[in-house]
């Protein structure tokens, strides 16, 4: 799986439905700076996250 790419995507998404990334976490239950880590590519994402952007 690449990381970066899968990351990207989550961003892209983030930003569509014009979400900061503390609203992203907020949604998520995760930290702001684990959603940049993720979007970054540096660290796998859970689905919940990636289900939750991308619907």
């Amino acid at each position: 799986m690449d990381l970066k790419a899968v990351g990207q995507r989550i961003k892209s998404a983030r930003e569509a439905k014009n979400l900061t990334q503390e609203e992203l976490a907020a949604l998520v239950n995760l930290s702001p700076t684990h959603v940049s880590v993720i979007e970054r590519g540096l660290k796998t994402a859970r689905r919940i996250l990636v289900t939750s952007v991308m619907s």
